[in-house]
């Protein structure tokens, strides 16, 4: 996706979710009440589009103030989007979730910490869409252009570990998705137990499951592996650590089982009385 519209996506939504916060923010000051006070508001959020929501947040604070007289300050946590779940429901205390799969928000929904119709949004509350992408080493040297690709013999795949980052379950999703629909090569569509077999010689292949996409095209990077299965693109740099240019491949179908993109919802959780305990990542 276009790096203009989806900050503009990503914008829009932040501002809805922020404006509907009224006096429901983590901190205030004295003089909050007639709307000149500062605020500090929670992102909690997993951790792919880290530098978006980093800019993204300063780019709303400045707007609010100029709009309203009123200074916004930030607290960002990032996470996989399945374990940011389960720590704002076991307490911490975020004013925004931002998380990588529908069901990961809905789980907060579901403990009672999202009353209002988080779906109900311009776009049904989902901030973004992407597709799984291919990051390979400078010139490609595994050959790497679709799916059947990764499943010839010695390839060392990173991806994130599905039970923690969401981003890995919607890669697990594109792969089967893709050998179920007839886009892998020598898989026969719609047969089930073939797309199962094809979605295991792949994970066969995989040599780190990191607990977040972040980490994994981050351990990429610092040249572990030949090939990252990420959903979009989180790495800001085409270089690695080691100052080795890399590439990217995408893959003739590159959405999940469903034929859909993967999608990444936000929402706004209300307040609780108990302390909150931000995750070790809190910046």
């Amino acid at each position: 996706m276009n790096k203009k519209i989806l900050k503009t996506l990503i914008t829009l939504t932040v501002m809805s979710l922020l404006a509907g916060c009224g006096g429901q923010s983590t901190a205030t000051s004295n003089d909050a009440s007639d709307g000149t006070g500062s605020t500090k508001l929670i992102l909690g959020a997993y951790t792919t589009p880290r530098e978006a929501y980093g800019e993204l947040t300063q780019l709303f604070a400045s707007q609010w103030k100029e709009k309203n007289g009123q200074e916004v300050t930030f607290e960002e946590s990032y996470l996989g989007s399945g374990a940011q779940s389960r720590a704002i429901v076991e307490g911490f205390e975020a004013d925004i979730a931002a998380l990588s799969l529908d069901g990961d928000i809905q789980k907060i929904a579901d403990a009672g910490l999202i009353t209002h119709d988080w779906h109900t949004l311009p776009n049904n509350g989902m901030v973004s869409t992407s597709i799984v992408a291919f990051a390979v080493r400078k010139g490609n040297p595994k050959n790497i252009h679709d799916w059947a690709d990764l499943a010839q013999p010695g390839l060392e795949i990173l991806t994130p570990d599905p039970k923690t980052s969401g981003g890995a379950r919607w890669n697990i999703l594109a792969i089967y998705g893709a050998a179920l629909r007839g886009k892998v090569k020598d898989v026969a569509a719609n047969d089930e137990a073939a797309a199962t077999e094809f979605l295991k010689s792949v994970l066969k292949n995989v040599t780190v499951f990191d607990k977040g996409a972040r980490e994994s095209i981050t351990n990429f990077e610092a040249g572990t592996g030949d090939v990252a299965i990420t959903s979009g693109t989180p790495s800001t740099s085409p270089t690695t650590r080691d100052g080795a240019s890399r590439s990217s491949a995408t893959p003739s179908s590159p959405k999940s089982a469903a034929g859909a993109p993967h999608r990444a919802p936000a929402a706004r959780p209300v307040p609780r009385s108990a302390a909150s305990t931000p995750p070790a990542n809190m910046t």
